[in-house]
């Protein structure tokens, strides 16, 4: 049922060929209509005896549809390759024409639905035999003729043992029904149980190619999960229901083998991750706004990468109004808080709705249960919860970075807040904040460049200062020398006397400016040395004056 499903969806239809998908079809009605058998076998009523019946005709669909898909499949490889992009061929349909005998066999299932599916079909074993071996003969020298054309050597190794195996299928049927049973027809069981055994070491050869060179991993988990969950049901069912359910389908006259499919169905949609879970599925399987909200992700997803070099205040406003519209999502609001818990950032309509506590208080309570988004009805609390439904909002995500902390609140839209859709939304949170860190780390980096290169102008100010200062100096020195000797030479009495004191007082304080400039644009020295912070604040105070 897995494979089936994984076949069916749609982000695999492009790459699976109906050959393989109908061969899984044939296998999936085989064992469902077997599996229907073993709950519906004892069973009373009309409607039970009619599921019956749809159960043996599955298993008959799933027979005959088998080798015609398998037979389908390998003419198509050899005729027209594996790609499954060609242009399809309505000739293969001649090959499903064995499924034309479900008239008869219909008729005949429904004659005398109290015997087994095997003892009402006992005539037409050997046909089917015959026809089962000559498909798996052909497939198996198919496969032989193919192999060389695949490029990657574990393909041609696989698909080589395949066909070999094939062949030593059909050769055991072969000899089993062939030339075994018409010697020794007493052992008819015995040579049915082997036919039925031996498919099993191709099964297992298949299994490991898929284990050993991870052809299916996804594929393969999927169906160990639910085989082993369905196993699980069937042993349960087995051992401890089956006695009373006969118990009370004797006493009552009711199916209880249909009531307990009701009650399981019943639970599983009042589980709410299993529901989840299943409507996700059907959605999946069967709608399209998974593919296109997925679509919507990856074109926002690459607009908010093209916004890197924006401020971090112009990314949280083209985030907020980009996203409802790219995202079908009724508005978006997003805070950013700071070490102390406080809001440094917002944007968005409802940015005044919450406060920084509450704020805070979703953010650490979402943190301790190791979750990044929740939705109001499995909010931490529940006036968290009744807050985002007054707010109308869907989901509400939490931004985790080493330097960007915060909340982003997400309103209703017209789609329904399924969990890959908040999946879809943790991850574009995440990258939001990468963005936003992304900026500040740019916004850092050109503050540090600009200091640098205010550093640089200081330093070369402070060199053509000093070579100002050295060059003012000497013509200082002369003049201080010539109004000296001026003063010197005038009598005592002269009028003159005090305009030479006043200039050689300016001078003398000209000088001493010009040797602390000279002493301030001085490179420093290597060692440290003590000072009194009071006189190299003077000394700069007279600089600046």
């Amino acid at each position: 049922t897995a494979l089936l499903l994984i076949l069916l969806d749609r982000s695999n239809r492009r790459r699976i060929v109906a050959p393989l998908l109908l061969l899984v079809l044939g296998a999936w009605l085989f064992h469902s209509g077997v599996w229907a058998q073993v709950l519906l076998r004892d069973g009373l009523g009309g409607w039970t005896a009619r599921l019956y019946w749809l159960a043996l005709l599955g298993c008959a669909a799933g027979l005959l549809l088998m080798p015609s898909a398998m037979l389908h499949g390998v003419l198509r490889a050899c005729l027209t390759g594996v790609d499954p992009r060609t242009r399809p061929d309505w000739r293969y349909v001649l090959l499903y024409a064995p499924l034309l005998f479900l008239l008869p066999l219909g008729w005949i299932l429904q004659a005398n639905t109290a015997l087994d599916f095997t003892d009402q079909l006992s005539g037409w074993g050997l046909p089917y035999w015959l026809w089962l071996s000559a498909v798996n003969g052909v497939s198996g020298l198919v496969f032989l003729r193919i192999y060389p054309r695949f490029e990657l050597p574990w393909n041609r190794l696989f698909v080589q043992v395949t066909g070999w195996a094939l062949l030593a299928l059909a050769l055991v049927h072969s000899i089993l029904f062939f030339i075994l049973q018409p010697i020794w027809p007493d052992y008819q069981n015995l040579w049915q149980l082997l036919a039925t055994l031996t498919p099993i070491p191709l099964i297992l050869l298949v299994s490991y190619f898929i284990v050993r060179f991870n052809f299916m991993q996804l594929v393969l988990e999927r169906v160990v999960i639910y085989g082993a969950l369905m196993v699980a049901a069937i042993l349960f069912h087995t051992v401890f229901l089956q006695n009373v359910w006969d118990t009370l389908s004797e006493r009552f006259r009711v199916n209880f083998v249909i009531v307990e499919g009701v009650v399981i169905g019943a639970l599983v949609l009042l589980v709410r991750p299993l529901r989840q879970r299943s409507a996700e599925a059907l959605r999946y399987l069967l709608g399209q706004s998974v593919n296109q909200f997925r679509n919507q992700t990856r074109q926002f997803a690459r607009q908010l990468v093209e916004h890197g070099d924006d401020s971090s205040s112009a990314i949280l406003t083209w985030f907020c109004q980009a996203a409802p519209h790219a995202l079908e999502l009724g508005y978006c609001t997003v805070w950013l808080l700071d070490d102390e818990q406080q809001v440094v950032a917002s944007a968005g309509p409802q940015s005044d709705a919450l406060s920084a506590s509450e704020i805070a208080a979703l953010c650490h309570d979402l943190s301790a249960r190791e979750r990044l988004a929740c939705r109001p009805g499995d909010a931490p609390g529940i006036a968290q919860g009744n807050r985002m439904l007054a707010l109308g909002a869907a989901a509400a995500v939490v931004l985790e970075h080493p330097s960007v902390r915060g909340l982003i609140l997400l309103g209703r839209g017209r789609g329904d807040m399924h969990e890959e859709r908040l999946n879809a939304l943790i991850l574009l949170a995440e990258q939001l904040a990468l963005t936003l860190h992304s900026s500040q780390l740019q916004a850092q980096r050109l503050r540090a460049e600009r200091r640098a290169m205010q550093n640089d102008k200081l330093s070369a100010l402070g060199l053509v200062a000093g070579s100002i200062a050295h060059e003012v100096k000497n013509p200082l020195s002369s003049l201080k020398t010539i109004a000296s000797v001026m003063r010197e030479e005038l009598a005592a009495d002269s009028p003159h006397i005090e305009d030479l004191n006043l200039m050689l007082s300016e001078l003398d304080r000209l000088s001493q400016t010009v040797n602390r400039l000279l002493q301030f644009a001085r490179p420093p020295r290597s060692g440290a040395q003590s000072a009194r912070l009071s006189n190299e604040v003077e000394i700069l105070l007279q600089v600046l004056r």
